[in-house]
């Protein structure tokens, strides 16, 4: 499994469907470093919007 911030930088749909699949893992540490990749991803995008 790719650590949930390469899959950021990827960028892709496709990307980002495996981090939110990540974040409902078993695994403690992936699931909060997808949950935080999440909140970054949305907090990027409510930025860009506001430009």
């Amino acid at each position: 499994m790719q650590s949930p911030w390469v899959l950021q930088a990827i960028g892709t749909d496709e990307a980002l469907a495996v981090i939110r699949e990540c974040a409902s893992a078993d695994d403690e540490a992936l699931r909060t470093q997808a949950l935080y990749r999440l909140e970054r991803i949305a907090q990027k995008a409510t930025a860009k919007g506001a430009l």
